[in-house]
């Protein structure tokens, strides 16, 4: 015959065993609920951190903004956002006063061989707004500029025979690169330049002095 405290110790084994069967299943669902937690608590972490450095990205890029020149308007210069510019270099002529065909050939030969020997291109354009003064020129509107706009003039400077042409960058953005430049050509000594065969090369020196600040 069995002992009664045998009995009693078997019975409280076996119900130690079924309590810890019991319990077992809620300890794997605490922890796979943990588990998930830690997931998730990651995935969010993850997705915070690319929500700020696409707002920091943002940000740096309205910091590339351009300025040039002063408008009458607003003596408080405003940011241009830069815009991506193409690879080649290039320089942009608008002629201030009436050039014939001779004029505009000699001003774009002197253009072409600039840009063929320049490689290094601005990697951003900038913008000249409205009403905006550069180069005692006022802009009638918006103008964007890739790589460097040069402002070109003929008039009377000194007559015949004296100082033939005169030029010189006026115009810069945020970084001190020049953007802006102008060349004026002596009306009265452009025709012997001309026939003299020199025009092409006065032209060219002239551009580049608005090119390089020394």
């Amino acid at each position: 015959m069995q002992n009664p405290e045998d009995k009693t110790r078997a019975f409280t084994a076996l119900a130690d065993d079924v309590s810890e069967n019991e319990q077992r299943p809620v300890l794997s669902s605490q922890t796979s609920n943990c588990f998930r937690f830690c997931v998730c608590a990651i995935l969010t972490g993850s997705i915070a951190i690319i929500i700020a450095l696409t707002i920091t990205l943002a940000i740096q890029q309205e910091e590339t903004a351009v300025y040039i020149g002063e408008t009458d308007a607003s003596p408080t210069r405003s940011p241009v956002e830069a815009v991506p510019a193409d690879a080649a270099f290039n320089i942009q002529l608008e002629f201030l006063d009436s050039a014939g065909s001779v004029e505009r050939a000699v001003f774009s030969e002197a253009v072409s061989i600039l840009q063929s020997v320049i490689v290094e291109d601005i990697a951003t354009s900038a913008v000249l707004r409205t009403d905006s003064v550069v180069c005692d020129v006022k802009t009638k509107q918006s103008v964007e500029i890739d790589d460097i706009l040069v402002y070109v003039s003929f008039r009377d400077i000194d007559g015949p025979n004296g100082v033939f042409a005169q030029a010189g960058p006026c115009g810069f953005d945020d970084a001190g690169r020049i953007r802006v430049g102008k060349v004026e050509i002596d009306s009265s000594d452009f025709a012997s330049l001309i026939s003299s065969g020199r025009a092409c090369r006065t032209v060219l020196h002239e551009l580049l002095h608005v090119l390089v600040r020394c």
